[in-house]
């Protein structure tokens, strides 16, 4: 249901400009972990600009706004809010599972960014299909906790 009106309403909610801004800061935020993880791991990354991590072989990974987790960010929240409990739990638990998403979102991010440094193929297959999975069921199992 909340993927359906996300959709119904996204052009004009993803043009309010606080919403612009908190997408391109996650993004920018995503790009500048993972430039370190990929630093951090020796995948030996050349340069960060624009939030594009290019590595040595040429090959490089932009981190888009539509890449920041920010639907699922919002997902989730909805769903941690509108479910019934203790509203004690929810103040303290909703922020929480906020972090861990988000968390996920960069450690999914980093997988691709690593994927792509090392010029293995099925990039594009990785991203759309194999790493969706995980990161709805962190989403389900915050939700079902």
């Amino acid at each position: 249901m909340f993927h359906f009106s996300y959709h119904a309403i996204e052009d004009t909610f993803l043009a309010l400009p606080w919403v612009q801004s908190i997408r391109v800061g996650l993004a920018e935020h995503l790009s500048e972990v993972n430039y370190l993880l990929c630093r951090w791991a020796g995948l030996e990354p050349t340069e960060l600009s624009n939030r594009t991590i290019y590595f040595a072989n040429g090959r490089g990974l932009t981190v888009i706004e539509g890449c920041s987790g920010f639907k699922q960010l919002l997902q989730s929240a909805f769903l941690l809010i509108l479910y019934p409990g203790n509203m004690c739990h929810i103040l303290w638990f909703v922020p929480s599972a906020l972090l861990i998403v988000h968390a996920v979102n960069v450690f999914r991010i980093a997988f691709l960014t690593a994927w792509s440094g090392l010029d293995w193929p099925f990039l594009q297959w990785m991203h759309d299909y194999h790493l969706r999975g995980p990161y709805f069921l962190v989403i389900f199992s915050l939700w079902y906790t």
